[in-house]
């Protein structure tokens, strides 16, 4: 759940550096218990430097250019794994993305009509329907799992931050993750199940803060930061990669 962590490292700023013919992205955090610099990678954020109080910004290029094979290796990774998700159907046997990991849609050996229609048991979404219903008994399922979700993280959210709603509505947009209305209807896309929670949690954030703030004003975002102090780096990974990811679709 999104709180104040007082130990969380504060982002300097996003950067490009050119290492050996390579642009490459990264955001610097100066931490004060951090003792030695680092770098590191994450899904959801990208590649990230935390540095210690009076280490020098103008060294982090230096230290990029000494972990290039590494950096690029993850990079490389991340972009396979992109690629892969991205290409999959909503098909028997294929992979798809559920809280930021790979479930396999599988088909239940016997149709059962007193079972639910799609139940996940590990690592599998058991499909319990004929073809043709495919892709509507999985998007049923994702919107059921988005409801349970979201609502237990909107209640979550909202006592955090001393607020109320009137309403909670799952829908399917095309270009938006979420929205609050001025009446205090908070609307949010299915399709965040497939991301992991720390991005989840963001948009959540971020709507539940416009019954503070009906605006993208600098208190509306010190409001996001405070709560959420990479959410920045969350939003600028669903500009990234969000629409990559989501955009799955029936064979």
């Amino acid at each position: 759940m999104l709180k104040k962590d007082k130990r969380s490292s504060p982002v300097i700023g996003c950067y490009t550096s050119n290492i050996d013919g390579h642009d490459i992205q990264y955001m610097v955090k100066r931490s004060a218990r951090c003792r030695y610099a680092r770098i590191e990678f994450k899904s959801d954020t990208g590649l990230s430097v935390v540095i210690p109080r009076h280490y020098a910004l103008e060294r982090v290029p230096v230290l990029l250019q000494e972990k290039i094979t590494w950096i690029t290796r993850q990079i490389t990774k991340h972009r396979l794994n992109l690629n892969s998700i991205r290409t999959q159907r909503i098909a028997i046997g294929n992979f798809i993305s559920f809280l930021g990991r790979n479930i396999q849609l599988t088909k239940a050996s016997i149709i059962e009509d007193s079972r639910e229609h799609a139940y996940l048991i590990e690592d599998k979404l058991i499909v319990n329907c004929a073809d043709a219903e495919l892709e509507e008994v999985v998007t049923s399922w994702y919107r059921k799992q988005a409801f349970l979700i979201l609502k237990q993280k909107v209640d979550e959210t909202i006592s955090l931050l001393g607020v109320e709603y009137t309403r909670l509505m799952i829908r399917g947009q095309k270009t938006r993750w979420g929205s609050c209305s001025r009446k205090g209807t908070l609307s949010f896309n299915w399709k965040l199940m497939m991301f992991s929670e720390p991005v989840i949690d963001y948009v959540v954030l971020h709507e539940v803060a416009h019954l503070k703030e009906m605006n993208h004003s600098k208190r509306f975002w010190a409001i996001v930061e405070w709560y959420c102090p990479e959410c920045h780096e969350h939003r600028k990974w669903l500009r990234l990669y969000g629409q990559q990811i989501a955009g799955l679709t029936g064979e």
